[in-house]
């Protein structure tokens, strides 16, 4: 009998967790295809807040933020040049301010408007799996 048929709990736990990562996949597809990079930007800082929120990590709008501009520029297709003049306009638009290692998301709820994708409400622990 096999790990996963001997604690099915674990196998629950597993499969929500590929499922939220199917999730942000799909998203991150969507946001690729012919948007601004400005919307792609808002994407992944949404989704970046929204996960170290989840782990506590997040508040306020402000969360650690140590990638660099090639960095994030991998993350949505963009150069880091590219993602200078995004960031540079965001700060100008208000949505955005820089520290060191730091980024808060000063008008979080229009960042999530521009991306055009739902909130989702994803459970770290259901209750239906007893992880104790």
């Amino acid at each position: 009998m096999g790990v996963l048929a001997r604690f099915p709990r674990i196998a629950a736990a597993h499969f929500l967790g590929a499922q939220r990562e199917r999730v942000t996949l799909m998203e991150a597809l969507a946001l690729m295809g012919q948007t601004d990079g400005s919307v792609r930007i808002a994407g992944m800082l949404v989704e970046l807040f929204d996960r170290l929120g989840a782990l506590g990590l997040a508040d306020q709008g402000t969360m650690p933020f140590p990638l660099t501009q090639g960095q994030v520029g991998d993350l949505v297709g963009l150069s880091p040049v590219h993602v200078s003049r995004k960031f540079g306009a965001m700060e100008r638009a208000g949505l955005i301010q820089r520290g060191v290692r730091t980024i808060n998301l000063l008008d979080l709820r229009r960042l999530r408007s521009m991306t055009g994708l739902p909130r989702h409400a994803f459970v770290r622990e259901p209750e239906w799996i007893n992880f104790t």
